[in-house]
């Protein structure tokens, strides 16, 4: 069952809010 198409887009969701989190913070942290 790992090519639940819910699993993937929870998958892809996950990536994606990693990515903006992680800039965000260290720019923040920058700012500061």
């Amino acid at each position: 069952m790992s090519n639940n198409p819910l699993e993937a887009v929870t998958q892809a969701v996950n990536s994606l809010v990693t990515a903006l989190k992680l800039p965000d913070e260290s720019a923040k942290a920058n700012e500061v």
